[in-house]
């Protein structure tokens, strides 16, 4: 289970969160909506460690992921707004490189098969500079299926997707779900997260202030707060 307790970060004099926490059970897929500038690509960074938070805990299966244990968040796996590909390179030699430096099989044809599920075979060879944001969020749904992980933080993964990619998106969510990983979600679409997660939190004014019901949505009046 991951648990994030009163997740506290200030850029400047600016309080991004202060005391957020919730929690994303074994096998459970939850949501995270909030206004632009709410925290939410900052929270998720801090989870992944790509930023530092000022206060507060964040705990994978018990074990603080704060900590220097570098083998802890390799069952983590953050797609976020940058890419994080070498734009010289094609398809095929990032997804390549990137099978080297999580140390998973890197045969040219498992390559070839992830980019062709996501629908990328015919554009593995040419430099992704000329990928549009659409085709560079496929490249990271095929380096999700290449990877080996537990829990996926998603930052906006429906940004650029044609119909067919959404449908692409939803399939492969769906998979996931069903082989009990955890995902959390963040989307700025509230319809869409809802019909793709367990349940959602809503980050407003620093904290995570109120939970919605997802898929299994509860009852209006069963909503609770976490604080």
């Amino acid at each position: 289970m991951l648990s994030i307790e009163n997740v506290s970060k200030r850029f400047g004099a600016a309080a991004v969160l202060n005391g957020a926490s919730m929690r994303v059970g074994h096998s459970e897929s939850v949501g995270l909506v909030g206004k632009n500038g709410s925290g939410k690509s900052t929270l998720l960074r801090i989870v992944s460690r790509i930023l530092f938070c000022d206060g507060g805990s964040i705990d994978w299966d018990g074990q603080s992921l704060l900590g220097s244990d570098v083998t802890l968040r390799r069952s983590l796996l953050y797609l976020g707004h940058e890419p994080g590909f070498y734009p010289a390179l094609s398809a095929s030699e990032n997804l390549h490189y990137l099978a080297d430096l999580y140390g998973v099989e890197r045969s040219s044809a498992l390559i070839a098969e992830k980019l062709e599920e996501v629908g990328l075979d015919s554009f593995r060879k040419g430099p992704i500079r000329n990928y549009s944001r659409g085709m560079l969020q496929r490249l990271l749904l095929a380096k999700a299926l290449m990877l080996q992980w537990s829990l996926l933080l998603m930052d906006e993964p429906t940004t650029g997707l044609d119909s067919d990619g959404m449908e692409l998106l939803s399939a492969l969510i769906a998979s996931w779900r069903k082989e009990g990983r955890s995902l959390l979600i963040i989307s700025h679409d509230n319809a869409w997260i809802s019909a793709h997660v367990d349940r959602m939190y809503v980050l407003e004014e620093g904290k995570i202030k109120s939970r919605e019901g997802g898929m299994s949505a509860p009852h209006h009046s069963d909503l609770v707060t976490a604080v």
